[in-house]
């Protein structure tokens, strides 16, 4: 007679928290396509938060990459033309891969699979760093915690709902990178330093990655000198190692970037304010910050049990296992983004330090499980665990009932354009035409952020494009209108305005933009059309792309084309420095434009016909 088997028994137990955690990791995946299900499958651009932004530097990379084979060139598509790829890039990383994506999928749908990819790999990557310090059951836990931050922590579930994805990823690399760092400059090892290798390739996640990356460089590297001990000269090779190599995989980039960054014109805001990073931090109501204020039992666990897993955190033996020394990172990421926050310093504070809150939280998830370890063994008796549990649950349970409230008040997706929004759009491509198309930009609307990814004609209307001025844009806040306080603008001098830019629509949103326009003379606009709450106005007699002189003009993608030019021209686009003529003897020179610190573009071509202009990031360093 057989004995009885024990196996069954165990084995289920162990297999029922990874089918869970498998269940749970599912679950995230179905809001994740649900929220991206208009992109995927429509091929429409997002229309709710930041995702109009980025879908819309997708199709500029896709449109630069099939012109003129590379990611950075001069873009006339909105704001009468800009250098796009190199002052304004969100994620290198995201434009490179779009370079092969784009072509396959069209621009919409590989941005939406950039961010589907970005939301699914980061509680995996979480997990699998906790593992790396600990056990499976460790990873499990912290890839089950990963998908409820993401899911129900404000901050983080705003920027996966938001779009912005290069922030999440960049953060998740940060986090590698303080980990596998520490680690190797506590004991170097040629495995440590081909991972952080690897991991070099993904420092262009983001562009505000590498600063970060270099203070934690920073603060690391002075933490070990300070430390001492036999194996410093070989630590400090190693970071030399480090250091170098990462400059070398991001260079391509970087100093186009830091050549230029004196013509980002960062967009209004972008000064992160100082009242700013410890309501994100502790995840409190700010005016103005609506994700803010809720799960304060999630978030103040995270901080509690980063707390306790910092604690007593000295290897023992004097060995630290792979990845121990990732408290560190999580403190130096608090540490630094209130240094930069609050030191009297601009150039600093442009950095957004409150973004390294993220980092915080990735850092905290993956160090929780050592938290609750330690936590639960400081615990002694079984009445002070069951306290502890108690008040665990108590959190957890009000902050859910709270969140809960607020997603049956606000929808997984709030579609912020609408069928009128929509129905402007049908309205514009219904009628081609050569001149540009200007919108109202008001923070509560989503069309003049959507309507440069859907029309094939120019725009005026794209807020975060790399322009260093309010002159080709019609906004409420800031109120300008083309370069004008829209406070002192006269319906008389709208047509003039108007003609400087080769506007042929202007699309207005609010009832005071209906009223401006509508006062403008009669005959002026040759058509007025109704879209709801939008009214669309046709410029009768647009004019053309050359201010004076004679010629043609063929905008590009990362170029203008001159035609059957008799003489010096002035173009109606923007000048930038950087622009160059292929053809040799050619002068190009910056004309002024009241109201436009960019000015426009005057061309003597000399002898010449047919002249290409290019921006060359290079040229203005010869």
């Amino acid at each position: 007679m057989l004995p009885p088997s024990t196996s069954s028994p165990s084995a289920a137990p162990s297999r029922l928290p990874t089918l869970c955690v498998a269940l749970l990791f599912l679950l995230h995946g179905i809001l994740a396509v649900v929220l991206l299900w208009p992109m995927l499958v429509e091929g429409k651009p997002g229309d709710w938060l930041d995702h109009p932004v980025h879908c819309f530097r997708f199709s500029a990379d896709a449109r630069l990459v099939e012109e003129i084979g590379t990611t950075r060139g001069y873009d006339p598509k909105v704001v009468a033309g800009y250098p796009h790829g190199a002052v304004d890039l969100d994620s290198p990383l995201a434009a490179s891969l779009g370079r092969f994506l784009t072509p396959v999928l069209g621009p919409i749908r590989a941005y939406a699979l950039w961010g589907l990819g970005v939301t699914l790999l980061i509680p995996l990557a979480l997990g699998g760093l906790a593992r790396a310090r600990g056990s499976p059951a460790q990873g499990l836990a912290v890839v089950a915690l990963s998908v409820v931050a993401l899911q129900l922590d404000p901050l983080l579930r705003h920027m996966v709902r938001g779009g912005t994805y290069a922030w999440l990823l960049g953060s998740l690399v940060l986090v590698v990178f303080a980990g596998l760092f520490a680690s190797g400059l506590e004991r170097p090892r040629p495995r440590t330093q081909a991972a952080l290798t690897v991991l070099a390739l993904g420092y262009g996640a983001h562009v505000l990655a590498p600063p970060v990356v270099a203070l934690l460089f920073l603060a690391l590297t002075a933490r070990r000198i300070s430390a001492g001990g036999p194996g410093l000269a070989r630590s400090l090779r190693f970071a030399a190692t480090t250091a170098g190599i990462g400059l070398l995989l991001n260079a391509p980039w970087l100093i186009p970037l830091a050549l230029h960054v004196d013509q980002a014109g960062l967009p209004v805001g972008a000064l992160a304010p100082r009242n700013q990073l410890v309501p994100d931090l502790l995840s409190l109501v700010v005016p103005g910050r609506g994700y803010q204020g809720s799960m304060l039992g999630l978030r103040w666990g995270l901080w509690l049990l980063g707390v306790v897993a910092c604690l007593g955190a000295r290897p023992r033996n004097g060995r630290p296992a792979p990845l121990r020394r990732l408290e560190v990172g999580l403190l130096a990421a608090i540490a630094v983004a209130l240094v930069l926050t609050y030191l009297p310093l601009d150039a600093l504070r442009r950095l957004q330090p409150y973004r390294l809150v993220v980092l915080a939280i990735f850092a905290a998830l993956v160090v929780a499980p050592e938290g609750v370890r330690k936590a639960w063994a400081w615990t002694r008796s079984a009445q002070s665990r069951r306290l502890v549990g108690i008040i665990g649950m108590t959190l957890i349970c009000v902050s859910l009932a709270i969140e809960g409230k607020r997603m049956v008040d606000a929808p997984l997706r709030s579609n912020r354009l609408g069928p009128d929004g929509w129905r402007a759009i049908e309205l514009l491509q219904a009628r081609p035409g050569q001149g540009r198309v200007l919108a109202e930009l008001i923070p509560s609307d989503k069309l003049a952020q959507v309507l440069p990814s859907v029309l094939s004609r120019q725009t005026l209307t794209f807020k975060d494009a790399a322009q260093p001025n309010l002159a080709a844009i019609w906004s409420v806040h800031p109120p300008f209108f083309l370069g004008r306080p829209l406070a002192e603008v006269r319906p008389e001098e709208i047509p003039g305005l108007l003609d400087r830019y080769a506007v042929e629509w202007v699309v207005a949103t609010s009832k005071h933009g209906h009223a401006l326009l509508d006062h403008v003379a009669s005959g002026y606009f040759a058509e007025v059309l109704d879209a709801g709450h939008y009214r669309l106005y046709r410029v009768a007699r647009p004019t053309g792309w050359i201010a004076s002189g004679q010629g043609k003009v063929e905008a590009r993608s990362g170029r203008l084309l001159l035609k059957d030019l008799s003489g010096p021209v002035v173009l109606r686009f923007h000048h930038a420095p950087g622009l160059e003529a292929l053809e040799p003897g050619v002068r190009i020179e910056r004309v002024p434009i009241p109201g436009d610190p960019s000015g426009f573009i005057r061309v003597d071509p000399g002898d010449r016909s047919e002249v290409e202009l290019r921006w060359n990031w290079w040229r203005r360093f010869r």
